[in-house]
């Protein structure tokens, strides 16, 4: 399997047809949005919430076969479950992850540790609610 494959699971599949994966759901707090780790925790935690909260269609930029970057969308029916857990200490892992934040933007960012892995997930706070609105997946 490609180090792009291995990723599947911090990202949309832009392959399968297949919905979302269900995950049980679980309380959301009235103050999810107070700040984005607090957001992210949740948005990665339940896939109700997480479908509610990205702007569909979703934006996608990939690198094709040529290296060229080429946007598409994903509707909500094709959508696959995100999950940005991430655990910096487990040794083993093929990326870092890391976020920024700018008043009412936040970007995930994936970046491979010597395999070509390199991806941003981009989020506004919109009417007072974090939403993905962007991915840019500029893997090798």
């Amino acid at each position: 399997m490609s180090k792009k494959a291995d990723k599947a699971v911090i990202k949309p599949s832009t392959k399968s047809s297949a919905p979302s994966t269900k995950m049980p759901s679980v309380a959301i707090p009235s103050n999810v949005d107070a700040d984005f780790e607090t957001f992210l925790t949740y948005f990665n935690s339940d896939s109700t919430f997480q479908v509610s909260r990205i702007s569909f269609p979703l934006k996608v930029k990939e690198t094709d076969a040529d290296f060229e970057l080429k946007e598409h969308v994903i509707e909500q029916a094709t959508f696959r479950r995100m999950d940005f857990t991430y655990d910096k200490h487990d040794l083993n892992r093929e990326y870092d992850q890391s976020f920024t934040i700018k008043k009412d933007k936040a970007t995930v960012e994936i970046r491979g540790i010597e395999n070509g892995i390199f991806a941003d997930y981009n989020f506004e706070k919109k009417n007072g609610k974090w939403m993905l609105i962007t991915c840019t997946d500029s893997s090798t």
